[in-house]
């Protein structure tokens, strides 16, 4: 006869069951990995556009700040070009001016204002074409309403009329809809230097 071996069967129940729990342990320490994998990579996302953000702030308030000092410093060599003009010096006036403008430091913005200025200083100096090539070169580099502006001024005392109207359209014609209603003297003086132009 054969001999039949009995294996116990809680034994084979225990072992069974031993495993299945290995297996749901092991699942829930997969799952709990994955979990704090998730939120690792969720808190490196916030970090990382915390510090973007804040590295925006930052250029922001550098670029701020540099703007704010170079309008101080355009306004220190303006006032001594002006000191020099107004004494009767307007060649120191203009070579102090162009020397800012020049200089390899001087960024784009400082030397639109400084051939604005300086435009301005020939302007009030009855050096009506030197004038006008300094506000043409300040047109060149902003296109903006005051380089327009500029070039008005000087063709309406040129006694230019049809001119200085072409001038002072193009720079209100450059004042976006929040510039009109936040600087509503500025655009009024501007539309005045307009009808002027057109008597």
């Amino acid at each position: 006869m054969a001999r039949i071996i009995k294996v116990p069967t809680h034994r084979w129940l225990k072992t069974n069951r031993a495993r299945r729990i290995g297996t749901v342990i092991i699942a829930l320490i997969i799952l709990a990995l994955i979990a704090v994998a998730s939120y690792a990579g969720y808190a490196y996302v916030q970090a990382e556009q915390a510090r973007k953000a804040r590295d925006a702030q930052q250029a922001i308030e550098t670029a701020y700040k540099q703007r704010y000092q170079e309008a101080i410093d355009v306004n220190k060599v303006a006032a001594v070009a002006q000191t020099k003009a107004a004494k009767g010096d307007i060649a120191g006036a203009t070579q102090d001016m162009l020397a800012a403008v020049n200089n390899p430091a001087t960024t784009k913005d400082a030397r639109i204002m400084l051939y604005e200025l300086l435009a301005y200083t020939l302007l009030n100096s009855s050096k009506y074409d030197d004038a006008a090539t300094y506000a043409a070169k300040a047109e060149d580099l902003a296109k903006d309403r005051k380089s327009a502006k500029v070039l008005g001024d000087i063709a309406l005392q040129k006694g230019d009329k049809p001119l200085a109207a072409k001038w002072y359209q193009t720079a209100i014609d450059r004042f976006s809809a929040n510039e009109k209603s936040q600087m509503p003297e500025l655009y009024t003086e501007y539309m005045q230097a307009l009808a002027e132009a057109k008597k």
